[in-house]
């Protein structure tokens, strides 16, 4: 196999997971894939396999020409990984903690697996700890609140980086500072939006999907760290993402969500408050809603153990979201309220409330 079938796309921030309304870089990285549709596999690892980061990737993801799917190592329900991932045309790997995530893809031989997809073909790609990993070492603040060395990447790519260049007030001094006193080796550092396509082992484009986004190769110099800036070609700019949005009946109430219903499961409740409501239920991480207006016109209900806090509009009386006793720490957000969504479209499951704490268990 020839180096310009082994790719590897090192994102140093930007992408879905830092800003979903811009997905130029996500468009990119599909139009290097010769298929129609291509797969395109998730490894939220770093993230402790966080809910939310996997819901925003599908919901994204869904609006691109791809087939999306994940791999959790957390909760692993798949016995065969090496066969999942080898199948994909695309892996994609999520920021968090570098230094965990290596540790939990060695122990479940996810390294080998990775390395051998690179080998094949299948593009190698991720921001952040997803962009640090195929480098020998570089740059992480895994191991607490200040940044150091990491020096057992998984060595695709040779030499070290660091991501988020011109995100994080100290990334560029600390980088710097660690190649000129030989604890790094020289390497290339990467701004925020901006992306890294290596054919084998050479660097052969920038892109960036911001303006002013560049590389940087960063070596020992005489007088401190030399840099030399590697101009990135600016990718066509993205058309607004709009978010999903709906409310109360009068108007007054008015909410968003960033996770689209028809990528999600809903849940038709039968207990007497979810009956009576018509209430069909979609959970969402709190970062994921925004109330946009209407806050002074809610008003709450609460009965039995008062842990869920019913929020209904006090002019026409719709209750459009509330705090679930199921998940206390997130939204629910009524899916007959979203505007512009058929209900017909999604895939609704029924939930037997009517022994709520026989059966929470199986939406928990």
């Amino acid at each position: 196999m020839s180096d310009a079938q082994r790719r590897i796309v090192a994102m140093g921030g930007g992408g879905f997971s830092m800003n979903a309304e811009n997905l130029a870089l996500e468009r990119w990285l599909l139009s290097l894939v010769d298929r129609d549709c291509p797969r395109v596999c998730f490894i939220p690892t770093a993230s402790g396999d966080a809910d939310g980061y996997i819901r925003k990737f599908y919901a994204t993801h869904s609006r691109l020409d791809c087939e999306p799917s994940h791999l959790s190592l957390f909760r692993r329900q798949i016995d065969d990984i090496r066969t999942r991932l080898l199948a994909q045309d695309i892996i994609y790997v999520g920021g968090g903690n570098t230094v965990n995530m290596l540790a939990v893809w060695r122990a479940h031989g996810l390294d080998t697996i990775l390395c051998e997809a690179w080998e094949r073909g299948i593009v190698l790609t991720g921001l952040s700890a997803g962009s640090l990993c195929w480098y020998e070492s570089g740059v992480t603040d895994s191991m607490g609140t200040t940044l150091g060395p990491l020096e057992d990447g998984l060595g695709l790519l040779p030499g070290s980086h660091c991501p988020h260049y011109d995100g994080e007030e100290q990334r560029r001094p600390t980088y710097r500072c660690l190649v000129q006193d030989g604890e790094l080796p020289p390497g290339v550092a990467a701004d925020d939006g901006v992306a890294l396509l290596y054919e084998g082992t050479d660097l052969v484009e920038v892109v960036t999907a911001r303006a002013g986004g560049a590389a940087w190769r960063v070596e020992r110099g005489d007088r401190g760290a030399a840099e030399e800036r590697i101009d990135a070609r600016q990718l066509p700019e993205e058309e607004s993402y709009q978010p999903f949005r709906g409310g109360c009946h009068c108007g007054r109430v008015v909410w968003e969500i960033d996770v689209d219903p028809r990528m999600e499961t809903v849940l038709d409740c039968n207990c007497s408050i979810c009956r009576d409501k018509g209430f069909l239920h979609l959970i969402v991480a709190p970062e994921d809603f925004r109330l946009l207006q209407g806050e002074d016109d809610l008003r709450e209900y609460r009965f039995n153990t008062g842990t869920a806090v019913h929020k209904f509009c006090a002019t026409c009386g719709i209750h459009s979201f509330y705090v679930p006793r199921s998940h206390p720490d997130k939204i629910d957000v009524n899916a007959r309220c979203i505007d512009g969504v058929d209900i017909a479209e999604l895939t609704v499951e029924r939930f037997d409330g009517t022994d709520w704490e026989e059966n929470v268990a199986e939406i928990q």
